[in-house]
Order: structure tokens, then sequence, then C-alpha cells
């Protein structure tokens, strides 16, 4: 499996589920000159009329510390969250760490 197309593929999947749910979301290109991550952290941004929230989608793995702790540092408005989604294989849903 193409690690690259994996990853595409749970990020449309994180992309439906919250449309789903009400938000409007934004997924950039990727391009093999740019990673394409909104501020060289996250894979999709969504909102709501209730906020924010800015999210990393992962693969069977969690981020790495660095991951993590750039993820922590990065500041966001009071109705934002930073959220870290990883899909394992063969489960439906997500699990979803919130920073």
């Amino acid at each position: 499996m193409n690690k690259s197309a994996k990853g595409h593929r749970n990020e449309l999947k994180a992309k439906k589920i919250l449309e789903n749910s009400g938000y409007n979301v934004v997924k950039k290109v990727h391009t093999r000159h740019d990673p394409g991550d909104f501020f060289g952290i996250f894979d999709l941004m969504a909102v709501n009329q209730n906020g924010w929230r800015l999210i990393q989608v992962k693969s069977n793995k969690r981020e790495k510390p660095a991951e993590r702790e750039e993820i922590e540092l990065f500041t966001v408005p009071i109705n934002s969250t930073k959220e870290v989604w990883v899909f394992k294989d063969r489960i439906k849903e997500p699990i979803i760490h919130v920073l």
C-alpha cells in the first residue's frame, strides 16, 4: 500500500466525518514541492458556528514527540482546538486526541 495514498484517503474520511457533523472543511492540496499542511502542521481546518478545529490526520500511529511539541506550542484563539486524529486499519472511527 502506498503510504501517501493511505494518508490522503484518511484525510478524506476525516473531512467527510466533519462535513456530516455540520463543519465547513478546508484541505490543502499536497504537491511535490509543498507539503500542503496548514502552518506546516495541520492537514484540515474545520469551522462551524462554535469555532475552529485544526486537525492533523495520522494512520495507525500517534504523532512523534517533536510533532506533538510543535502542535502544543502553536497558539490558537479561545474558540479553537488542536487535534490529532488517528485512523487504525480496519477500524471505522478515528481515535481523536485533543491537545
